[in-house]
C-alpha cells in the first residue's frame, strides 16, 4: 500500500497533504459515482466425485447463490429465496464422476467485504415410474447393486420427497477474488457431519462491472477521466527514457512495458466506473509516442531539428543511436498519423529537405559503421546491441517518407546495398588476414608457418560463428539472412586455405616422433572444422545450398593425415618404447603399485591415441570409419605388443643366472607385473571398443577377432616370459630331481624289498620342495594372481622338463661325460618323484587344475621314465615310430622314391617293391650318383630288425629296380609296424654317402590301401630331423650301449 501511495503521489505530483484532501474528496463521492461490481464465474469442470447412483455413477449438476455476510448460509436443494441469492443452475452431466461443464455465470456484487459466493454439486435422481423402473430392472447388474442405497431411494420415491443427492458444497468469499481473473481448484466440503463427499471443484474467477446507467460503453466524461489517467501515468513512466531537450537519459530508450503499479490504477478505476473490456484494450494500448503535446505541427518540427543535430553529434562521436532512432519513428508516426486524413505534412519545404539531408547522412554513416562492426568489435552482447541498433535505425531511415521523395532515392533497396556491402567486406577482411600472415611466413619455418596458418584459419571461422550468432538476428525481419551470404563467398576460400595447409603437412618428409608431436595443431584444425560444421552448416544451411558447399568434405581431406599420423606413430613407437625402458630401474612407481615407470609411458600414448579417436567422433556411417578404426586398433594392440616384446628381450639381457644359480628380485616380478598391466590395459580398451561398435554387425565381428586375437598374443608373450624365468631356474631344479632320486637310501630301501611311499619320497626330496617353495613365496607376494597362475603352471612344466633332462640328457649338459644305464629301481624312483610333485603343484585344488597339469611336458616326462624298463627292440621300434613324424630340414626334396605293397594274408607276408627313384641330388663329382637302397622293417613285439638291400644303379640319378622283399609280420599289423628306407651312394674308396631317408608307419599307409592287392605310393626322400621325443628315446638306447648289442648296433647305424 505504501508502495502504490508512493507512486500515484510522484505521477501526479502531489504531498502528503494535497493526497490525504484527494482520498477525503473520493470517499465523499463515492456513493454517486460508484457503479455495479460483478463477479464472472466460469464453472469448468469437477474431478473424482462421489458415486450416488446404484450402477456406480452420478448425475452431477452445480447450483450457485450469492449470500451477504449477515445471512444463515443454507445447502438445501430448494431455496424460498432463490431471488435475492441470484440462484443459478448448470447443466446436467450424466452418468460420469468428472463432469465438464465450462458455463459462465455473473453475479452482482452488493458488498464487496462481506458477500458470500456459494455453490453446491448435486446428483441429479428423476422421479420413479414404471416405465423407469421397468428399465433399470433390464440394465440393472448385480455386481454394481448396493443394497443400502436402493432401499434408500425407494423411500423417496414412495415419500414424494426429492431423490437429489448431495456431492459436497464451497464457499468462496467476494473479497479473496484478485482483480485480474484468474482459475482456483476447490476441494468439496460436507454440509454435516453425515455427509460422504469427495473431489475437487475446478473455477476460474474475475471481476468485472457496467456503467451506473447500465448502458453497453462507459460515458464520453469517464473515457475522458480514464485516459487522462493513462496519459499522466505514461509520461511518468517514461518520463526516465527518450531524453528530448535536455531531459532524461539518451542512452536508453523506453522499453514499451507498463510499470506494475500503472497496471493496477488503470484496472481499478475501469472497475470502479464501468469501462468495458474492450475500451480499456484500446487504451491501454498508447506507445510513449503518444504522450500529450499542444501542437502536433510545433512537435514534428522541433523533432526534425533534434535528428538533424543528432545524427550528426550522435555518429561522429561514436554515440549510442538509440536516441537517434526513437527520434526518427516518431517523427515517422507523426507523419504518417498526419498522412491518414487529418491534414497535410506539417513540414515546410526547407525542414523536409533538412530532413532528407540528415537521413542521408545517417545511412552513409550507418553503412560505415556496419562493415567496422562486422569484425573490429569485441564479441559480446553490446556488440549484438550496436548492431542490431545500427539496422534498425538503417530500416526506419529507408522508409522515411521525406527521404524517399528525393528522386535519386526511390528505387533504392536496403537489403540489395546491405548485401552488396557485406559481401564485399568479407572477401576484403579474408584477404586482409590472408596477406598479413602471408608476410609473417618469411621469417618462419615451414612447421610455425602451418601454425600460423591454422591460426588464420581458425580466426576466419571464429568470425563466421560471431556473425551467425550476433549480426544474423538483427537481419531476419528484413528477410535477409547473413549467415548464406557469408558462407556463399568465403566457403571455397576456407576449403582452399584448409587444403592447402594439409597438402603441405603431409608432403613433410620426416618421420620422427616430433612431427608426431606436431600433428597437435593439424588436428586442432580439424575439431575447429567439424564445430563449424556440426553447429553451424548442418544446422543453418538449407540442405540444396549445403550439397554446394566445398566445407562438407572435410573429413574426406583428412583422412589421409590421419592414416600419415597413425603411421608415423606406429613408426616411432619402437624408439618411445625402448627410450622408457632405458630410464626404466623396474621398481614400482609407489609402494602400493605393482608397475614400474615404463608402463606409464605406454599408458600415456595408449590413452592418448585412444581419447584422439575419441575425440575425431568419425560418425559409424562415414566411410572413413572402419579403416580409421581398424587402423587404431591395430595400432593400440602393436604398441602393447611391441613394450612386451621389448621388455622380454631387456629382461633376457639383464637377468641371467650366474653359476647355475637364479636370483628372485623384485625386479623380477616388477617386469611380469609390467606385462600384466599392459595386457589389463588393452583388454579395457577392447571392452570400450567392442561396445562402441557392438550395434553395427558389418564393423564388429572383425574389431572384435583383431583386439581378442592381439590379447590372445599379449598372452603369449607373458607365457614365454614366465617360460624364460622359469628356464633360468632349471640348474638347480635338475640338481635337486637327480639329487632326490640318485644320492638318496631309497634306492637301496627299494632294492631290499623295502616299500617306498609318497612320504619317503617328499622327505627325499625336501631340499627340492624347499626350493621350489621359496620361490613361489617370492613371486605370490608381488605378482598379480593372473600373473602368478602363468608363472606357476611355467614352472611346472620346467620341472617336467628337468625331469626329462635327468633321464636324456642333452649334449650340452652331458660336457663328454658318458650316459650310465638306469635301473629299474631308479625308473620306479623317477615316477614316484613325478606323482609327488603333481600332488605338490596341484595343493588339494589350490594350485593347478588337474587339467593343467596334464601338459604334453608331464606326458613326456612320464612317458620317458615308464619307457626306462622296456626293452632295447620296443625302444628302437617306438623311436622309429617317433621318427615318422619328423619334419624336413628344409623344403629340398632328396628323390623321388615309388613303390608298391600288399599284405598276402595267407602267408602272412608283406609284399614291398621297390619300383624306381628319380629326381637324386648329385653326389659324385661327375654329376651323378650310384644309388642303393636299405630297408629295415621294425615291430614292437619282436626281437628281430628284418632287413634287405637293393642293387646298386651305377652313374645315374634316376634308377629303376623293380624288386620285391617279403616280410614277416606280426599279429598286431599293421600297428607298431615301421619301415625305415635309407638311400645311400656306393663308393669304392671312400666311405659311402647318405643321400636321404624315408621313415614309413605301416599304420598310416594301411588305411589308405587295399590289403589284398598292390597299392603304389610315390614319396619324397629327405634328410630327416628327429623329434623331441626320438631324440629322448635315442637317449635311452644310447645308456644301455655299453652292455646291449642291440643297442650298440642301432646306436653305431645311426651315426654311420
Amino acid at each position: 500500500k505504501e508502495r502504490l501511495e508512493q507512486y500515484i503521489q510522484e505521477a501526479f505530483y502531489s504531498n502528503d497533504e494535497r493526497h490525504a484532501s484527494t482520498i477525503t474528496e473520493v470517499f465523499a463521492k463515492h456513493p454517486q459515482m460508484d457503479c455495479i461490481p460483478k463477479v464472472r464465474v466460469l464453472l469448468q469442470c469437477a474431478n473424482n466425485l462421489m458415486d450416488k447412483d446404484v450402477s456406480g455413477q452420478s448425475d452431477p449438476y452445480a447450483v450457485l447463490r450469492m449470500f451477504s455476510g449477515s445471512e444463515k448460509i443454507s445447502h438445501k436443494l430448494h431455496d424460498d429465496h432463490a431471488d435475492k441469492h441470484q440462484t443459478k443452475k448448470s447443466d446436467i452431466v450424466y452418468d460420469t464422476l468428472d463432469p465438464t461443464w465450462n458455463q459462465e455465470f455473473v453475479f452482482n456484487v452488493e458488498d464487496v467485504e462481506n458477500d458470500i459466493l456459494v455453490i453446491n454439486l448435486w446428483d441429479y435422481d428423476p422421479p420413479a415410474t414404471l416405465k423407469s423402473t421397468l428399465t433399470g430392472l433390464k440394465e440393472f447388474k448385480f455386481r454394481e447393486f448396493r443394497p443400502g442405497r436402493f432401499f434408500k431411494d425407494k423411500m423417496q420415491d414412495f415419500s414424494g420427497r426429492h431423490n437429489d443427492d448431495f456431492l459436497g458444497k464451497c464457499e468462496i468469499p467476494v473479497s479473496t477474488i484478485p482483480t485480474e481473473a484468474s482459475s482456483r481448484k476447490i476441494s468439496l466440503q460436507p454440509r454435516s457431519p453425515r455427509s460422504n463427499v469427495r473431489g475437487t471443484l475446478t473455477l476460474r474467477l474475475e471481476w468485472t462491472s457496467d456503467p451506473p446507467d447500465g448502458a453497453e460503453w462507459a460515458s464520453d466524461v469517464v473515457l475522458e477521466q480514464h485516459r487522462a489517467l493513462i496519459y499522466q501515468l505514461l509520461q511518468h513512466d517514461t518520463s526516465s527514457y527518450n531524453g528530448i531537450g535536455g531531459c532524461g537519459n539518451i542512452q536508453k530508450a523506453w522499453p514499451g512495458k507498463q510499470s506494475v503499479e500503472m497496471k493496477f490504477f488503470v484496472r481499478q478505476h475501469a472497475l470502479h466506473y464501468g469501462v468495458p473490456r474492450l475500451q480499456q484494450n484500446h487504451n491501454c494500448s498508447i506507445s510513449c509516442t503518444q504522450v500529450e503535446f499542444s501542437k502536433l505541427t510545433l512537435l514534428i518540427r522541433k523533432l526534425v531539428q533534434l535528428f538533424y543535430v543528432y545524427s550528426d553529434y550522435n555518429i561522429r562521436e561514436r554515440m549510442s543511436l538509440a536516441p537517434l532512432h526513437h527520434i526518427l519513428r516518431r517523427i515517422n508516426n507523426l507523419l504518417r498519423k498526419h498522412g491518414d486524413g487529418m491534414e497535410p505534412t506539417p513540414l515546410i519545404p526547407r525542414d523536409e529537405k533538412a530532413l532528407a539531408i540528415a537521413v542521408e547522412c545517417t545511412i552513409q554513416s550507418c553503412m560505415e559503421i556496419v562493415k567496422s562492426l562486422m569484425f573490429d568489435f569485441k564479441r559480446d552482447e553490446s556488440g549484438q546491441l550496436a548492431f542490431a541498433t545500427t539496422i534498425g535505425l538503417l530500416s526506419t531511415c529507408f522508409s522515411t517518407h521525406a527521404w524517399r521523395n528525393v528522386m535519386s532515392n526511390r528505387d533504392r533497396d536496403l537489403i540489395q546495398e546491405l548485401d552488396t556491402l557485406l559481401r564485399h567486406h568479407f572477401v576484403s577482411f579474408y584477404d586482409s588476414i590472408r596477406d598479413e600472415n602471408q608476410r609473417s611466413e618469411k621469417e618462419q619455418n615451414i612447421e610455425s608457418d602451418i601454425v600460423a596458418k591454422v591460426a588464420f584459419v581458425k580466426e576466419l571461422i571464429s568470425a563466421i560463428a560471431a556473425a551467425r550468432i550476433l549480426f544474423r538476428p538483427a537481419l531476419l525481419p528484413l528477410k535477409y539472412d547473413l549467415f548464406h551470404s557469408m558462407v556463399q563467398e568465403l566457403d571455397k576460400r576456407l576449403a582452399t586455405s584448409c587444403q592447402a595447409i594439409l597438402q603441405e603437412w603431409t608432403s613433410l618428409d620426416e618421420t620422427s616422433d616430433k612431427i608426431a608431436l606436431k600433428y597437435t595443431v593439424v588436428f586442432e584444425l580439424f575439431f575447429a572444422l567439424r564445430k563449424l560444421l556440426q553447429q553451424v552448416y548442418h544446422k543453418h544451411v538449407p540442405s540444396e545450398m549445403l550439397s554446394q558447399m566445398e566445407m562438407v568434405h572435410v573429413e574426406e581431406w583428412f583422412f589421409p593425415v590421419f592414416i600419415k599420423w597413425m603411421q608415423i606413430v606406429s613408426a616411432s613407437a619402437d624408439s618411445w618404447i625402448v627410450r622408457a625402458l632405458e630410464l626404466d630401474s623396474f621398481k614400482p612407481i609407489f609402494s602400493d603399485a605393482h608397475y614400474s615407470s615404463s608402463v606409464v609411458d605406454v599408458f600415456r600414448m595408449l590413452n592418448d591415441l585412444f581419447t584422439v579417436w575419441k575425440n575425431l567422433d568419425f560418425p559409424p556411417s562415414s566411410e572413413y570409419y572402419r579403416p580409421l578404426l581398424e587402423m587404431l586398433c591395430d595400432i593400440l594392440s602393436d604398441v602393447a605388443l611391441k613394450y612386451i616384446s621389448h621388455l622380454h628381450i631387456a629382461a633376457i639381457e639383464k637377468y641371467q643366472p650366474e653359476n647355475d644359480h637364479f636370483e628372485i628380485t623384485q625386479e623380477v616380478c616388477v617386469v611380469l607385473d609390467n606385462v600384466q598391466e599392459v595386457e589389463f590395459k588393452l583388454e579395457e580398451l577392447t571392452t570400450v571398443i567392442q561396445q562402441e561398435v557392438f550395434e553395427y554387425p558389418d564393423i564388429s565381428p572383425y574389431i572384435s577377432r583383431l583386439l581378442e586375437s592381439r590379447i590372445q598374443d599379449c598372452n603369449v608373450q607373458l607365457h614365454d616370459l614366465c617360460a624364460t624365468i622359469s628356464t633360468n631356474l632349471r640348474a638347480e631344479l635338475s640338481h635337486g630331481i637327480a639329487t632326490a632320486v640318485f644320492d638318496s637310501t631309497l634306492c637301496e630301501n627299494l632294492a631290499a624289498g623295502y616299500e617306498v611311499t609318497e612320504d619317503d619320497m617328499e622327505k627325499a626330496a625336501a631340499q627340492l620342495l624347499d626350493f621350489i617353495n621359496s620361490v613361489l613365496l617370492k613371486f605370490v607376494e608381488s605378482l598379480f594372481k593372473e600373473t602368478f597362475d602363468v608363472l606357476l603352471l611355467c614352472l611346472w612344466r620346467e620341472v617336467c622338463l628337468c625331469t626329462v633332462e635327468v633321464v636324456a640328457p642333452s649334449q650340452d649338459s652331458l660336457k663328454g661325460k658318458r650316459l650310465g644305464e638306469l635301473t629299474k629301481t631308479q625308473s620306479s624312483l623317477l615316477s614316484l618323484l613325478l606323482e609327488t610333485l603333481k600332488d605338490f603343484f596341484h595343493q588339494d585344488g589350490n594350485g593347478i587344475s588337474e587339467d593343467a597339469l596334464g601338459c604334453s611336458e608331464y606326458y613326456a616326462a612320464k612317458d620317458l621314465v615308464d619307457k626306462i624298463s622296456w626293452t632295447t627292440q620296443d625302444l628302437i621300434t617306438a623311436y622309429y615310430l617317433a621318427a615318422s613324424t619328423a619334419e624336413t630340414v628344409d623344403g629340398d626334396s632328396r628323390g623321388e622314391l615309388t613303390f608298391s605293397m600288399k599284405v598276402d594274408a595267407a602267408t602272412q607276408k608283406f609284399i614291398f617293391t621297390i619300383i624306381t627313384i628319380q629326381n637324386l641330388p648329385s653326389m659324385d663329382i661327375n654329376g651323378l650318383c650310384d644309388p642303393y637302397l636299405q630297408l629295415y622293417l621294425y615291430k614292437a613285439s619282436s626281437q628281430d630288425v628284418e632287413q634287405f638291400r637293393t642293387s646298386t644303379k651305377y652313374k645315374t640319378l634316376c634308377a629303376d629296380y623293380n624288386e620285391t622283399f617279403y616280410f614277416s609280420l606280426e599279429p598286431t599289423y599293421p600297428n607298431s609296424h615301421v619301415l625305415h628306407i635309407v638311400a645311400m651312394d656306393k663308393d669304392l674308396l671312400t666311405r659311402n654317402d647318405y643321400i636321404g631317408e624315408l621313415i614309413l608307419n605301416l599304420e598310416s599307409l594301411a588305411s589308405s590301401s587295399h590289403p589284398d592287392t598292390f597299392t603304389v605310393f610315390t614319396k619324397n626322400l629327405y634328410q630327416a630331423v628327429l623329434t623331441k621325443k626320438a631324440l629322448r628315446i635315442l637317449k635311452l638306447i644310447e645308456r644301455r650301449a655299453s652292455r646291449d648289442r642291440d643297442a650298440s648296433r642301432f646306436v653305431k647305424l645311426r651315426a654311420s
